[in-house]
């Protein structure tokens, strides 16, 4: 009978093992179904990050563009705002020299002025003595 159980131990043995290794197949199989679902979700994710990253740099190339065209427009102003500032200084120049100009035609006025009044002094007094004269004359007749 020895040998008889020890058929039974074994048959036992490998009807747990054929159980073992169903579990293990069965889990295997799930296992495969879900690495399968995870690369497929895996793929999807990386072709989804992929045309994301895509639409980033089209994005960034014109965002590159436009930051040329900005600092072309900087130096731009900047050279604009150089004219600007010599023109400031020609004019801040031409209106010290117009402050000149006119500061010599008020003193130049009222030289003419003082002479204009001078003459009117010396008219005045020759005019008195004319009349003084003329005075003289026709109370003398």
């Amino acid at each position: 009978m020895y040998i008889e159980d020890r058929i039974a131990q074994l048959e036992m043995v490998s009807v747990d093992q054929g159980k073992q290794i169903e579990m293990i197949a069965d889990g295997l199989g799930k296992l495969t179904i879900e690495m399968h679902k995870g690369f497929a979700e895996s793929k999807k994710q990386n072709t989804l990050l992929r045309h994301d990253i895509s639409l980033l740099q089209k994005d960034l190339s014109g965002q590159k563009k436009d930051i040329k065209s900005l600092k072309s427009d900087v130096i731009s102003l900047k050279e604009d705002v150089s004219v600007l500032k010599e023109d400031v200084n020609i004019l801040k120049s031409d209106v010290a020299i117009i402050q000149q100009d006119l500061k010599d035609i008020r003193n130049e006025m009222d030289e003419r002025f003082n002479l204009i009044d001078l003459r009117f002094d010396k008219m005045e007094s020759n005019f008195n003595g004319k009349f003084d004269l003329l005075v003289e004359l026709i109370k003398a007749k």
